[in-house]
């Protein structure tokens, strides 16, 4: 019986026995598998954004644990697509600060004789300003560091401080713009949209109109000199981001109903649940099918508070309810009925 260990740095060790042709069928076995392992990991970590090909590699064996492998893998860096060039950089944040700003807008115009003026309503613009700083456990992190925010972006160009740039069309001679430099961002549950704007993966859209960063070079850097002379690489830098969304979907309240979600906050509406399973399905099918369930689902959960409230009007998804312990005292008679 064959044994073989084996790990993720491509070290390959398997036993077919003592013999020539077994030794001989060990070399090319442990060649071919050892070549899938270190594929299959160049994959991985390409996928997640970070390991050798980030950072450069590991010189000696430790038992230090990467924080920014593990918030690759959960999901928890801080994403920035540039929309017109399709760069993206994924950056390891600790959040100092997070401010969401309400800007809601009125045209008041004072009246003689009135002590308030009329006031008429414009709109409602947000935006968000995310402090953080990258910390850098080693050389090689802080030249990744450096590449994502101040430096060129490595090989495709990536990096926060050419994305505050827009794209071009080159007509002979002269460039023109092509696309100002929309953004958009995203950071677990803090920073994140419900819209489809940005590819339906949950990214805010908008545009940074102040971006700083700074090295802090009084907190140590890094010397390297292997390469193209003396290069420094801060170990930490600190960055502060206002972002202005656009936003990419209807906000605010349907007129004189409002939503189910005084209802049912947790499940929200029909076409809440609808979206819901078609996102899951994704394409044009999951559009069409997601749409039908929305309309299924409103239509079941308005047929059963016609029949909680015995309304004759009819109750559709995403009608609100004016009186809660109507509500309340309706739930509690038909628990009743159903126990007696």
């Amino acid at each position: 019986m064959a044994d073989m260990d084996w790990d993720w740095s491509g070290d390959v060790d398997i036993d077919l026995g003592d013999n020539p042709l077994a030794d001989w069928a060990e070399d090319k076995i442990e060649e071919y598998v050892g070549d899938e392992i270190d594929e299959l990991r160049d994959e991985l970590e390409e996928w997640l954004g970070i390991g050798p090909d980030q950072f450069g590699g590991q010189a000696t064996p430790t038992t230090y644990i990467d924080p920014h492998m593990i918030a690759a893998a959960k999901g928890q860096l801080l994403y920035i697509k540039h929309l017109g060039s399709k760069k993206a950089i994924g950056l390891f944040p600790e959040v100092t600060s997070l401010q969401n700003n309400f800007q809601v807008n009125w045209n008041a115009q004072p009246v003689y004789g009135r002590p308030d003026p009329l006031a008429t309503y414009q709109n409602t613009t947000r935006t968000v300003t995310i402090g953080f700083k990258l910390t850098s456990a080693n050389i090689l992190e802080a030249k990744y560091n450096w590449e994502r925010t101040l430096g060129r972006g490595g090989k495709n160009r990536s990096s926060l401080s050419n994305m505050m740039y827009p794209t071009y069309h080159q007509v002979q001679n002269y460039k023109t713009i092509a696309q100002p430099p929309l953004m958009a961002i995203k950071h677990v549950q803090l920073i994140q949209s419900f819209g489809n704007a940005g590819e339906g993966d949950g990214y805010l859209c908008g545009y940074i109109s102040q971006c700083n960063m700074i090295p802090k070079f009084d907190q140590g850097a890094y010397e390297d000199s292997s390469l193209y002379g003396n290069l420094i690489y801060p170990k930490t830098i600190d960055l502060s981001i206002t972002f202005n969304i656009l936003h990419d979907y209807t906000v605010g309240w349907e007129a004189a109903t409002g939503k189910l979600a005084e209802l049912f906050p947790e499940i929200g509406s029909g076409e809440d649940l609808g979206k819901l399973i078609g996102g899951k399905l994704g394409g044009k099918w999951g559009g069409e099918v997601g749409e039908w369930l929305g309309e299924l689902g409103g239509g079941i959960v308005g047929d059963f508070v016609d029949e909680l409230l015995d309304d004759e009007d009819g109750y559709g998804a995403g009608d609100a309810l004016s009186d809660v312990t109507e509500v309340g005292d309706a739930l509690l008679d038909k628990a009743k009925d159903w126990f007696d």
